[in-house]
């Protein structure tokens, strides 16, 4: 899971409970508490880092907890419509293992690829420096 994912549903389930006008969907406790961590989601979504979307499924998991709750609040009232109604974080986690696997190979791959083009420089100027030594030593 990315952060993206994680914003796109604290929006759609802000605009279940909120709506889009000045008046509230639910009711106004509700309404109150779904506004207060939607912003403070956002503070944190501003504050998110690079580390803090790869690891999403670890640094997140306390605003997605959040966001269970809400949802399942919200669609106590019946107001639940376009957010999703949970965030399935166990199915998401093997998905980020893949990711990472990938990067590793990648990165493997490339090293790889730079350790061969580094020998080849190497023999390519390290050969026709020993002829030369060689050919100097010769002539004394």
């Amino acid at each position: 899971m990315k952060l993206q994912e994680l914003a796109d549903a604290y929006n759609a389930l802000r605009n279940d409970a909120l709506g889009r006008g000045t008046t509230p969907i639910v009711s106004p406790l509700l309404a109150a508490k779904v506004g207060n961590i939607y912003d403070r989601f956002r503070t944190y979504m501003g504050n998110a880092g690079v580390l803090d979307d790869i690891f999403a499924d670890a640094t997140a998991y306390g605003w997605v907890k959040q966001y269970q709750d809400l949802a399942a609040e919200v669609q106590r009232e019946g107001k639940l419509k376009s957010a999703p109604n949970g965030l399935n974080f166990k199915s998401k986690l093997q998905d980020v293992t893949e990711d990472v696997s990938n990067a590793a190979q990648y990165v493997a791959n490339e090293a790889a690829k730079m350790g061969q083009a580094i020998v080849l420089v190497v023999a390519a100027i390290g050969l026709p420096l020993l002829f030369v030594v060689m050919g100097g030593a010769r002539r004394r």
